[in-house]
């Protein structure tokens, strides 16, 4: 099963955010994954993670303009992806040792009585002090979540033993079928920055997917602390994801066409 990875961050922000990325590449390396990354940031990261994972499907493409995710995770899948399912993963989750091994088979325990292809998304504990003490303010808090050499490691184990403010379905993440997402091409482009755009891409293709939602710890994974980047249109993000949503929830029996995105660019999942 391939694994895909999109790396874009901007000049301030990289070295924090490779330091995070490699972590989460150890806690899957040799877990028997075929591991793709598409960076999109200007620099080329390859020679500062080739140590971590040896093999890895890469593609470098700096991204001009203002960032999409669900751009460039479009472009991630159609350059590197070729498993028949594959995993979604954000550079700063960290996996158990085991996490690829209870994903497939609970992947197959579901394909066995599902009538259409699976989408199945995981829990995700958020690594972040649930209190703090009355003196200690939320500036000197993130100073020290993002320093913090116990908050920033890719032994699950250890994570999982620290403070967290509880989780939810990571639903940036998870299994997709390959054929299924090309079909609906793929997430929906409109969305700038980092917004929406996985809730509304699972109102999709939960028309069309039979979705699993899994509570597991077994596949559970630890999201690394660090600030929230990106908020380039959260707004007209927003406006974007409750219109489109309402309509695709409201249809019934559905035809592929409907939950189709990006009908008017013939170019989706391209960097130029």
């Amino acid at each position: 099963m391939d694994i895909l990875y999109i790396f874009n961050f901007e000049s301030q922000h990289l070295e924090s955010a490779l330091a995070r990325f490699r972590h989460s590449l150890a806690s899957v390396a040799g877990q028997g994954a075929r591991i793709c990354v598409s960076n999109n940031s200007e620099e080329c990261v390859l020679s500062r993670i080739g140590d971590v994972v040896h093999d890895l499907a890469y593609v470098h493409k700096p991204y001009r303009g203002q960032f999409s995710r669900a751009h460039g995770i479009n472009f991630g899948v159609r350059s590197l992806v070729r498993s028949e399912y594959f995993m979604i993963s954000d550079v700063d989750l960290i996996y158990h040792r085991n996490h690829l091994a209870a994903v497939q088979r609970k992947m197959q325990e579901g394909l066995r009585t599902a009538k259409r292809p699976l989408r199945m998304v995981f829990w995700n504990y958020n690594l972040q002090p649930r209190y703090q003490p009355v003196w200690m303010n939320m500036r000197i808090l993130r100073r020290f979540a993002a320093t913090s050499p116990r908050m920033e490691s890719s032994d699950y184990d250890a994570l999982s033993r620290l403070p967290h403010n509880g989780g939810g379905f990571a639903h940036g993440n998870g299994i997709i079928h390959l054929e299924s997402f090309m079909r609906l091409r793929g997430y929906d482009e409109e969305m700038i920055g980092y917004g929406p755009e996985d809730d509304l891409f699972n109102t999709r293709i939960g028309k069309v997917n039979d979705i699993v939602y899994d509570r597991g710890d077994d596949t559970a994974s630890i999201h690394l602390w660090h600030p929230r980047l990106r908020l380039i249109q959260l707004k007209k993000n927003m406006r974007i994801w409750q219109e489109r949503k309402t309509f695709f929830e409201n249809l019934v029996d559905p035809d592929w066409s409907d939950v189709m995105a990006n009908k008017k660019k013939s170019s989706w999942g391209e960097i130029s």
